[in-house]
């Protein structure tokens, strides 16, 4: 384990502490309309720190200005390197990382109270995209060369150092997804599969100092981290099915709801509550899981119709956010699932549906992302009635 546990701004040596349980899907959430900048028609949301302030693009059609809301949805301008820009997350101290194109092409940038600053690229490479930043300020994204295989994972501190994270022998590049406040980097590597016995990816983490440590999947040839919690706990996909990684490295499968094999875990709060989705052979999620503390799988309610479903996020009150699909061909709506796994839709501002909706994040204070359309062309984030 790299570090000690850190929960709101309290050291815990061997584990994290327990959080209460509470805010049921049935309080009621009011939807924030995610305006665009004057002359534009669309929005598009990425992130949302606990203040509730959101991260995303504006632009006439897929984006072009990145852009910061604020709890009411009133968008700020964020600059560019001269081009395209797009913001893609930002911290809970309001730091926020994205990517821009200027004269040197495309860059990863933050903002900061500094304004945009351009966070270059490696060596012998001319591109880099940033995709995570930490509470510390530390981001993670990728940089890439011409005649590079694919991209080469990269750090950036948060006075702007970059450095490139290890590539393992027999691994061509790597993707990194996100980066845990303890400094924890995560995603899969891409495998030189020609090798006799080498899988195709493989999960990854990378430690503060830059070492990856591979995880054992078990018998698989693809394997992925797609969260760490606060306690280095990991969860992703292996062994053909949805996976837990403990803060030393040791994996286990995590026992499928019955009927059930192959799917993946998509997140871990810090009570060890893990939410994912379950496929069937066409690749499909036909169910939405959380597994709690004690790896007890339960399957969340759908409405009678429900087709499909997809599993965003898990906070540490238990609210669990995502997406049900009623048939094929038909759209899927946003939801979000109370502690008793019953689903709750979330409208849009005139209390209509949000057609090709999802919710993909829920803060600890309540605030819900999510993508989707109405007749007005734009994101949303949801907050409960009782924040004012």
């Amino acid at each position: 384990m790299w570090k000690g546990c850190v929960v709101a701004a309290v050291l815990v040596v061997g584990g994290c502490p327990s959080t209460a349980v509470g805010q049921a899907a049935g309080d009621g959430y009011r939807v924030v309309d995610l305006l665009p900048l004057p002359g534009d028609s669309l929005t598009i949301v990425k992130d949302v720190n606990e203040g509730g302030t959101a991260v995303g693009a504006s632009g006439p059609d897929n984006g072009g200005h990145a852009v910061r809301w604020d709890r009411g949805g009133k968008p700020v301008d964020l600059g560019t390197l001269g081009g395209d820009a797009e913001a893609v997350a930002i911290s809970d101290s309001g730091v926020v990382v994205g990517n821009s194109v200027g004269p040197d092409g495309h860059h990863a940038v933050r903002w900061d109270r500094g304004g945009i600053r351009d966070l270059g690229v490696l060596p012998g490479t001319t591109i880099s995209e940033a995709t995570a930043v930490n509470d510390r300020g530390d981001a993670v994204g990728t940089s890439r060369g011409p005649n590079d295989p694919g991209p080469r994972p990269v750090r950036w501190s948060r006075s702007g150092r970059m450095t490139a994270l290890e590539l393992p022998p027999k691994a061509l590049w790597g993707d990194v997804h996100g980066i845990s406040d303890a400094g924890v980097a995560y995603g899969q590597l891409q495998m030189d599969s020609r090798e006799p016995d080498t899988p195709v990816t493989e999960a990854v983490q990378w430690g503060p100092d830059g070492k990856a440590r591979v995880l054992d999947a078990g018998e698989t040839f693809w394997s992925e981290v797609w969260a760490v919690n606060d306690c280095g706990v990991a969860v992703g996909e292996g062994s053909y099915g949805p996976f837990e990684w403990d803060a030393d490295g040791r994996g286990h499968r995590l026992t499928a709801p019955s009927g059930h094999y192959g799917g993946h875990a998509v997140a871990v709060n810090d009570r060890g509550a893990v939410v994912g989705e379950m496929l069937n052979e066409d690749n499909i999620a036909v169910a939405g899981v959380r597994w709690d503390e004690a790896g007890v799988p339960h399957e969340l309610a759908g409405q009678p119709d429900t087709w499909s479903f997809s599993v965003g996020d898990i906070n540490n009150h238990g609210l669990v956010v995502g997406a049900v699909q009623s048939g094929w061909g038909s759209s899927q709506y946003p939801v979000v699932w109370g502690t008793d796994d019953q689903p709750t839709e979330l409208l849009g501002p005139k209390s209509e549906e949000v057609a090709g909706g999802e919710a993909t994040k829920v803060t600890d204070s309540g605030y819900i992302l999510g993508n989707g359309r109405t007749e007005d062309d734009h994101a949303y984030i949801w907050r409960p009635w009782s924040d004012h």
